[in-house]
């Protein structure tokens, strides 16, 4: 029997308060605001910092990416983990499994929903048919309303595969199968050639949420 490990994990948003240059050699921010307890990434202009140093619950220094150095400073995110989706949350694809954690319930659903939406069609030559085939939105040129019109295409692909591939698995509880999926909202960054997508998730027990998934 297959194990489904769990290789996503929840990001919040923490407030900030003001934002204002610590040093410009290297260029590095001087962060304030609160909540700054298990910080996992600093984000700057929609990317991610190289290096960030948590002096406090309420500051944090972040280096600007070799990127931005040259671009006005218009977003800073700081995210911290949290342990279940909840309504800001971020979700993180993580390349490594950690200590073999293994998904259940909705997290093991929305880990199954993305598998399936970012899933190439051709990609897998046992099913050449299957998958969103979100992933060649990443990078591509096109209008906002392209954009949109392609993400919902691939998230109404997506939802209706893994209902169908679900149906034959009994060992699945209600938790982790899905209902339905409605894509919230999809916008793509010129800037940094990233799609940054809502979806939301309602699974067979009633239980739904959303989350934010960049890519």
């Amino acid at each position: 029997m297959s194990v489904d490990y769990q290789v996503l994990e929840y990001r919040d948003s923490a407030p900030i308060r003001e934002v204002g240059i610590f040093t410009t050699s290297p260029f590095t921010l001087d962060i304030k605001g609160s909540g700054f307890t298990d910080v996992a990434v600093v984000t700057i202009n929609g990317v991610r910092s190289p290096e960030f140093i948590v002096l406090s619950g309420s500051r944090i220094l972040a280096q600007v990416p070799r990127s931005q150095v040259s671009s006005a400073i218009e977003g800073v995110v700081v995210f911290v983990a949290t342990g279940r989706l909840q309504a800001k949350s971020v979700i993180d694809l993580q390349a490594v499994v950690t200590a073999g954690k293994r998904a259940s319930g909705f997290t093991h659903l929305v880990q199954s929903f993305l598998k399936t939406l970012l899933t190439t069609p051709g990609s897998d030559i046992f099913s050449p048919s299957s998958g969103g085939g979100l992933l060649p939105l990443v990078g591509s040129i096109g209008t906002s309303g392209d954009i949109l019109a392609r993400s919902k295409n691939a998230v109404a692909a997506a939802a209706s595969q893994l209902i169908t591939k679900q149906t034959m698995n009994t060992r699945l509880n209600n938790s982790e199968k899905l209902q339905a999926a409605e894509l919230l909202s999809a916008t793509f960054s010129s800037t940094t050639g990233t799609v940054d997508l809502r979806i939301k998730l309602t699974a067979l027990d009633g239980s739904t949420s959303s989350a934010s998934l960049s890519l």
